[in-house]
């Protein structure tokens, strides 16, 4: 089931209307590129139609969040929340370089089974996670480099 169905359903099921604002804001989500912030999600909604609202942004991703249509990214505590559409995906991790600000979504079937022991062996039924990976991209680190920036001085803490 495709996420524009499901969030019919889910808008149904709440007593709430479907719309055709709230389906452009959903558009504007993919249209926005990867996890995107609030702010990019209503450029992109601007451009599909300039009367949408930012209010009516704002309130379109919090029902789409507790649709459980998008998840709410919370990256870093200084930086904004980022969504990315969940349905229909399958699930990743996410490396972010805490110089740029890169974000790559990464897959590992190791991890995701080793994650499930973890929670099990301390008698956890295990439902879901987040991971972020927190480091300096190959790009950062060669500018770094160049710059003669620190590094890893042998110590394991990073830079």
């Amino acid at each position: 089931m495709g996420w524009e169905h499901r969030f019919s359903r889910y808008l149904k099921e709440k007593g709430f209307k479907h719309t055709r604002q709230r389906e452009l804001v959903l558009k504007a989500i993919a249209k926005a590129g990867p996890h995107p912030a609030a702010e990019d999600i209503y450029a992109a909604a601007g451009e599909l139609d300039a009367n949408l609202g930012q209010a009516t942004v704002y309130r379109t991703l919090k029902l789409l969040v507790n649709a459980g249509i998008v998840q709410s990214l919370a990256f870093n505590q200084e930086g904004p929340i980022r969504y990315e559409l969940a349905a229909g995906i399958r699930h990743h991790d996410h490396l972010i370089c805490r110089l740029c600000g890169e974000i790559i979504e990464v897959c590992d079937d190791a991890i995701e089974l080793l994650q499930k022991r973890l929670a099990e062996s301390h008698g956890y039924a295990f439902e879901e996670h987040r991971m972020y990976l927190y480091g300096i991209c190959p790009a950062c680190q060669a500018k770094n480099a160049a710059a003669g920036i620190g590094g890893d001085d042998g110590d394991g803490a990073g830079i």
